[in-house]
């Protein structure tokens, strides 16, 4: 039997009214049965008639929608309920949210997006009576004496239950919504972040309309609702998930507040000298969202934090931040504010660039180092006595940054096809971070190096006989067949030549440094710019898409003014 008190979250003066409202509404649904007020034998009472018992603390989060109201928050894992979910199945409660990769696959250019919310996901599914014993919460009721505590049971799902999520994706995904599609009433695709649903297609006033056919098939045949406020008609550029979605742009852009709130965090801790556990897991999961806006190979910036969190288990647990870790924080701080919190979300905006293969070589006579680029130009070098001493994996990377900052002047809004022979360093670049901080140093400036010159890198592995042209060049004597390599596999594109670099053969010193420095601070400052006004740029991209295809008589989208006045009358009504 474990029994504990409230937080201060749902008790406060401010908070313990609306939390009460919330509470009574389940009540009034069927949802939680309300047993009485609280007397001084009603713990001595559970403990005889329950073998196990639980009375789990509640806190509130507000609800950005609904200012007036708090969403009670339920802890289940203080009391130990979580820690006993058997998550395993058969069927299986754990499952891959892959809404933001599924955006990224559907919402084509040019195509809208419907948005709507399940209303009251989690409290439309009831529990077994074998788990009621464990749902026991005490309350503030509204009537009687105000300093009373009532005792609740909850019937139904409620927020902060392990196991809830997977069981409303059973029965929401894998059920309802595989009904709707095999009885023909959803025809188009549906992402589904636990509750929130985004439905995409060709034509905003299409997508709508489908999105309200399910809606009312939805809560006829299976009794599910939805949050009519939460609705937003479709549109090419569409807040699902946190994320402001553009289709024409093909870009993804954090919320404005999230942004400025993440900042502000960033900055702040760049300045602490300690931080605890939670502190840590908030900002990480603040950081990966982050990096959803910028391009790959951010992950790099999350390895010290994470490693600063091994060995600690509480919440409250604090442990000094170190150096690297500040630096992170406020390179994560400055990222944002150059590029707003917007990023790509699919590469089809980024045109075709070179091909480029790099290659190094140790030895105990020779280490060396070189790239070439089917464009032309091509590059080697032999390494300095210290820099040979360093292990191979380290001079790939460092020859692949040789190249990037050679070229990635001339590589903006391009996709470089990058190949390697070197496994270590290519699935670290591929993840993003590594626990070797030799290559996490590499990886930090790797990025820096594509946020500067606005280019995405895609790595690949290949043979070292099909990585024969950079081999020759990292090796002693090798530039002397390179030429032949080179045109017997017809690796450069017409009408280029093949150009050695200035300086190429010399001898090259590594740089150990930090991997940013103040002039790339200063060019991520001059790369800020105001944040768009996404909610308005949603509101009107509708409504201009159907002037252009009226103006041009566009009978493939048979638009007309009279669907513009309603696109501009659904988004006065329905749109937040």
């Amino acid at each position: 039997h474990r029994f504990f008190k409230n937080y201060e979250s749902s008790t406060s003066p401010a908070a313990r009214a609306r939390v009460t409202d919330a509470t009574e509404a389940r009540v009034s649904a069927g949802k939680t049965l309300h047993l009485g007020a609280v007397g001084p034998d009603t713990l001595s009472l559970m403990r005889q008639v329950f073998d196990a018992a639980y009375i789990f603390p509640m806190g509130a989060t507000a609800k950005p929608l609904e200012p007036t109201k708090l969403r009670p928050t339920d802890d289940h894992t203080r009391t130990g309920l979580n820690a006993a979910c058997d998550m395993s199945g058969p069927p299986s409660l754990s499952y891959s949210i892959e809404a933001y990769a599924e955006m990224g696959r559907r919402f084509l250019p040019g195509f809208a997006a419907h948005v709507t919310d399940v209303e009251a996901a989690f409290p439309m599914l009831p529990f077994a009576p074998w788990v009621w014993p464990f749902m026991f919460h005490r309350f503030y009721a509204s009537e009687g004496d105000p300093r009373a505590l009532h005792l609740y049971c909850h019937l139904t799902g409620d927020f902060g239950t392990r196991g809830m999520p997977g069981v409303f994706k059973i029965f929401f995904v894998d059920v309802v919504l595989n009904m709707a599609r095999a009885a023909h009433v959803l025809t188009i695709p549906m992402s589904v972040y636990v509750d929130d649903l985004c439905a995409t297609g060709p034509k905003a006033s299409a997508v709508t309309r489908r999105v309200v056919t399910f809606q009312a098939w939805a809560e006829e045949v299976c009794g599910v609702t939805f949050k009519q406020i939460k609705d937003k008609v479709g549109s090419q550029v569409q807040l699902f998930v946190g994320f402001w979605w553009d289709s024409f742009a093909g870009t993804r852009t954090l919320e404005e507040r999230k942004l400025f709130q993440y900042m502000d965090m960033f900055l702040a801790f760049s300045e602490r000298k300690t931080l605890s556990l939670h502190e840590r897991q908030v900002a990480a999961g603040r950081m990966q969202r982050a990096i959803m806006t910028m391009p790959p190979g951010a992950s790099c910036l999350l390895a010290n934090i994470f490693l600063l969190m091994v060995g600690l288990s509480v919440a409250w647990q604090k442990r000094r931040t170190t150096r690297k870790e500040r630096q992170d924080f406020r390179w994560f701080h400055y990222i944002l504010n150059s590029n707003m919190g917007r990023g790509y979300y699919t590469t089809d905006r980024f045109q075709e660039g070179p091909t480029v293969f790099s290659d190094a070589s140790r030895s105990n006579r020779y280490a060396g180092g070189g790239w070439c680029s089917s464009w032309g130009p091509f590059d080697w070098w032999r390494y300095g006595t210290a820099a040979a001493r360093k292990p191979i994996d380290f001079l790939e990377g460092d020859t692949m940054i040789a190249s990037v900052e050679s070229q990635g002047p001339m590589w903006a809004k391009k996709l470089i096809r990058y190949k390697m022979d070197n496994q270590a360093f290519q699935k670290s670049a591929v993840k993003g971070w590594s626990r070797a901080d030799r290559l996490n140093l590499l990886l930090k400036r790797l990025f820096v190096l594509q946020i500067t010159g606005d280019f995405l890198l895609c790595f690949n592995w290949v043979s070292s006989a099909d990585n024969e042209m950079a081999d020759l060049l990292s090796r002693e004597g090798g530039i002397e067949r390179f030429p032949e390599a080179v045109a017997r596999r017809a690796f450069v594109d017409d009408p280029a030549l093949l150009r050695a670099m200035p300086g190429a053969g010399r001898v090259r010193n590594l740089d150990m440094s930090i991997p940013f420095g103040s002039e790339d601070m200063g060019r991520l400052s001059s790369r800020a710019h105001a944040p768009v006004d996404m909610l308005w740029l949603s509101r009107a991209i509708p409504a201009i898409v159907c002037i252009q295809a009226a103006a041009r008589d566009d009978k493939q989208l048979e638009f007309s003014i009279a669907e513009c006045i309603d696109v501009k009358r659904e988004h006065s009504a329905r749109s937040i």
